[in-house]
């Protein structure tokens, strides 16, 4: 006989809502460090541009999990959770953007 453990319900949304604040606080991380770099070493638009880039999708990120959150105890008290394709795919592009112009800023400031 397979014996199973029951987890607490409800504790997959704090998981989730955690992950989903962690990146955005390594999207502002990012931001102040490209700020950083801006003011200290070579200041240029395109250190601001990544910043700025960086500080907008931490927003977004933030704006994202307050909602996915009112949705989720929405959604509990019918059963039924759905999955966040669509925030995950922006958060996914948005982060391919923010790559991208970090590699632009670093290739053109001489790293």
């Amino acid at each position: 006989m397979v014996e199973t453990t029951q987890t607490p319900q409800g504790l997959q949304f704090e998981r989730t809502e955690l992950s989903w604040q962690r990146v955005a606080l390594a999207f502002v991380a990012n931001g102040s460090l490209l700020v950083g770099r801006h003011f200290f070493t070579s200041p240029n638009v395109l250190n601001l541009y990544a910043a700025a880039t960086a500080f907008a999708l931490a927003a977004v990120v933030a704006v994202m999990v307050h909602h996915r959150r009112l949705q989720l105890v929405r959604l509990a008290t019918q059963k039924k959770v759905f999955a966040a394709r669509a925030q995950v795919l922006g958060v996914a592009l948005g982060s391919i953007l923010l790559g991208m112009v970090v590699i632009l800023m670093l290739l053109f400031n001489g790293a």
